[in-house]
């Protein structure tokens, strides 16, 4: 999309405080996510030059009295295919100006009614507003209303969960809650799986005794290898809680010690500001993983005798051409037309695919249909069962990663089997802000799809979030292999017996002994033990704590015994820690950094630079032959 011209409200209302805290909320919120030009006069005004994908959000006279310049504007904007988004402050006001004048204005006082919210909270409606706005801008990127999970435990969660699910939904956000969405006589884990894969993210309530809940440590291993964003509420005091196996991050977005359990009722301000981290996670961590998919497509493109051109850009319209092979005489490139989605395609979606493409001249023949072969609708998350073609000629809704995965195995020539097999996936959280470690999550969900999607084996060491996001996507992409497809490293001074037993369910697993030196020790043994791995052909180091507060980074242990063992290592800089300290010291140019593997100096500098984590795990695996 284009660019979002906020109109100041002094053009129009004059002075007004509502007006003024409302647009400084939109701005900061909008900025976000999208380019925001803020016009404070009218020399700014005539200097503006509009386009079609631009947008304008104004504020409503009350006397509609506007000033010849401001309808000129709003004509000339009209007539450039820009889009206008009125916003009614008071009830009297809610009357659009021309050009737009039958049109629905945002009606602040009413969104305010409908929330439960005074004048106070302003800022909260602004933040309706900018996501509803992404969403009618970006059709295909954002969900407005979202649908959020809610995972908690029954136990001492019930009555909390039940006030957050209320709460939530009369702030405008879908919510899924067991005891309200599953049906008696339903089979619970089929209907729980079906509203994870239509969810957009994951709220986790963490009470004191979630963590001894099996079924919430399935959720969440679900949830993180369908790549759904989880954000991590923690209630109630510190002391006495359930040991928690599973960790969807280093630490949660959100902490709530003095919240009584049993009917204590998260505060309504701390429901806003979740859903906001909800909005804001989602639209970040699907939309780069969209984008770096296109980009990926493209550059596939480009290298093996394919086109990929661009129909609509606020759409996320693509056609994809692909030169056919094996047949002995001349034939036509398939084609397919690509719409992306940075979430699930609903039916109106499937709906609208057709008159969109007429637009761009695919009217279909009247005897022999479509000029394309098939068009898809694809989405961020793996493809649901039973959902594809659904009964619709030449429609698919698919997932972007299997649709990716397809491709590649299409275009690119079968490579001779190189001796080893194994990418080792060394790292953890960084010491970062709650925000940022979606990154990392996506960065490791990346690396190991596409080294499992190769028929690679993923070497690992034993982690409280990844290791239960390996097993689970192992078993979604390589279900007839999935426990030689995994090595897994774990050291007997942390696990048990018990604990190894129900790990090689999952996994192929090589414990290593504790050693007399204790702690430090005994993970320098594992850690050795794994890189000495017989298929082990290459290591990626994503995040890890660095030297802060005396702390010793596991990944610098790790990268030496690489060296040692003359593997290549790859650093991924863009994730932060210890790998974002190292990759900015290794930076292109540097001859250290470019030693550790057979990159180049500018693959190197896109190792440190990159969020585009499929791009970037395509890379690496091709270096390594496979």
């Amino acid at each position: 999309m284009g660019i979002v011209y906020l109109l100041a409200p002094k053009l129009t209302l004059g002075q007004s405080v509502e007006a003024e805290r409302f647009f400084v909320a939109c701005k900061v919120e909008l900025a976000l996510y999208v380019s925001v030009s803020e016009i404070q006069n009218g020399t700014v005004l005539q200097a503006c030059r509009l386009g079609s994908g631009d947008a304008i959000i104004i504020f409503n006279r009350l006397d509609r009295q506007y000033d010849p310049l401001i309808l000129g504007f709003l004509a000339d904007a009209v007539r450039d295919g820009a889009d206008i988004v009125s916003v009614a402050i008071t009830v009297d006001s809610r009357r659009p100006p021309p050009p737009v004048e039958n049109q629905q204005s945002f009606d602040v006082t009413e969104q305010l009614r409908r929330r439960s919210l005074s004048s106070a909270q302003l800022e909260v409606i602004a933040a309706v507003f900018s996501r509803q706005l992404l969403a009618r801008l970006e059709p295909t990127l954002t969900n407005e209303p979202m649908h959020l999970f809610l995972s908690y435990r029954r136990i001492d969660g019930e009555e909390t969960a039940g006030w957050f699910g209320d709460d939530m939904v009369v702030r405008a956000q879908g919510v899924f809650r067991d005891l309200m969405s599953v049906r008696i006589g339903q089979d619970a884990q089929d209907v729980i799986e079906e509203n994870l894969s239509q969810s957009d993210a994951v709220v986790f309530l963490d009470t004191p005794k979630a963590g001894a809940s099996t079924w919430i440590e399935r959720e969440l291993q679900i949830a993180l290898s369908l790549g759904l964003p989880i954000v991590w509420v923690r209630v109630g005091a510190e002391a006495g809680r359930s040991v928690q196996r599973l960790r969807p991050a280093q630490r949660p977005h959100f902490s709530f010690p003095e919240l009584q359990m049993m009917g204590g009722r998260i505060p309504a301000e701390a429901i806003d500001a979740i859903a906001h981290k909800a909005f804001a996670i989602c639209r970040e961590a699907f939309a780069s993983r969209i984008l770096g998919q296109i980009n990926h497509l493209r550059r596939l493109a480009v290298a093996h005798g394919a086109t990929f051109d661009e129909l609509d850009k606020p759409r996320l319209l693509y056609t994809i051409t692909l030169p056919r092979k094996g047949f002995r005489y001349p034939e036509r490139p398939i084609t397919q037309v690509l719409q992306f989605f940075g979430r699930w395609p609903t039916e109106n979606d499937r709906g609208q695919i057709d008159p969109c493409l007429k637009k761009y001249g695919y009217e279909p023949h009247p005897r022999h249909g479509p000029y394309y072969d098939a068009a898809l609708l694809l989405a961020p998350v793996p493809t649901r069962p039973n959902k594809v073609n659904q009964g619709t000629p030449r429609l698919c809704v698919e997932s972007s990663d299997d649709y990716v995965k397809f491709i590649e195995g299409y275009l690119v020539p079968k490579k001779r089997s190189p001796g080893k097999k194994g990418l080792i996936i060394s790292g953890a959280f960084p010491d970062c802000e709650p925000d940022c470690q979606q990154n990392l999550t996506d960065s490791v969900h990346a690396f190991t799809r596409g080294c499992l999607d190769r028929q690679g084996i993923v070497i690992f060491g034993a982690h409280p979030t990844f290791q239960h996001l390996i097993f689970d996507m192992a078993r979604r992409r390589r279900a007839d292999d999935y426990k030689t497809a995994l090595h897994m490293y774990v050291s007997r001074f942390f696990a048990t017996n018990e604990a190894i037993d129900e790990y090689a369910k999952y996994a192929s697993i090589f414990p290593t002994d504790s050693v007399p030196g204790g702690r430090d020790d005994s993970l320098t043994a594992m850690r050795r033990a794994m890189i000495n791995d017989a298929q082990a052909a290459g290591i990626v180091v994503i995040g890890g704590k660095t030297a802060a507060g005396g702390h010793t980074p596991g990944v610098d242990e790790e990268i030496a015994l690489a060296r040692e063992a003359d593997i290549p290592v790859f650093v991924v800089g863009s994730v932060g820690g210890r790998s974002g300290q190292l990759a900015s010291e290794w930076k292109s140019g540097n001859a250290k950094g470019n030693a550790l593997n057979s990159l180049t100096a500018e693959q190197n500098n896109q190792l440190l630079n990159t969020i585009d984590y499929v791009s970037l795990a395509a890379l690496v695996l091709d270096s390594l032959g496979w």
